[in-house]
């Protein structure tokens, strides 16, 4: 029961909880803007890259970038404003075509996107530093470190399938798009059960061996 003498203190706690998120955010989605109109990072990359990698590969390789982002940072959101304002400049360039652009002239859009919010998503789940670990251990009393590295085992199936997914989900980028997402998501969860039914297996013969 909460007596309204407590709400002061309560909105107090919230907001200092929520301060570093915000703050993480807001810097975020400062640094995306320099990074997308001031030094045009997106077409840079590109051209970088463009003739030596596969364009099918963006969304897989945005998924992996975002993954890792997230987990060092700790903020999916920030992972997001970060990534945005690179991705939809690199596949403009790729797909040689100029704003505004149409989901027919660039079909890698909607995976691009998906990767992004997955591994941000994903990697603010196992990350240390994120908010949302820390609030999870601290009500638990756990340390947040402890805490993330029991996310691990449940996350890497889950990654590997994501991943299988994203790959699939660009080569067949020319299939409609209901299509390809079912082809994509069938892929990635048979992969991700798959190897859970592998981990199971094993860790059922190890209980047997003792």
């Amino acid at each position: 029961h909460i007596r309204l003498k407590q709400v002061p203190t309560i909105i107090q706690r919230g907001l200092l909880l929520m301060y570093s998120p915000i703050v993480m955010v807001f810097l975020a989605s400062s640094l995306g803007t320099i990074l997308r109109v001031d030094l045009q990072t997106g077409p840079y990359l590109a051209s970088l890259l463009l003739g030596t990698i596969s364009m099918y590969l963006l969304p897989f390789m945005f998924f992996i970038v975002s993954l890792i982002t997230a987990i060092t940072t700790g903020s999916a959101w920030g992972t997001i404003a970060l990534m945005l304002p690179i991705a939809i400049p690199m596949l403009m360039t790729f797909a040689h075509v100029q704003a505004p652009a149409t989901l027919f002239q660039l079909p890698l859009l909607l995976p691009t996107l998906g990767a992004i919010f997955s591994g941000a998503v994903c990697g603010d789940h196992i990350s240390p530093v994120s908010e949302t670990t820390i609030m999870a251990a601290s009500s638990s009393g756990a340390y947040p470190v402890d805490h993330a590295i029991t996310q691990f085992p449940y996350a890497v199936p889950a990654i590997v399938g994501a991943s299988c997914a994203f790959i699939v989900s660009g080569y067949y980028n020319e299939l409609t798009l209901w299509i390809n997402a079912l082809f994509s998501f069938g892929l990635g969860l048979s992969v991700c059960l798959l190897i859970l039914y592998l981990l199971n297996t094993r860790n059922r013969r190890m209980l047997h061996e003792k």
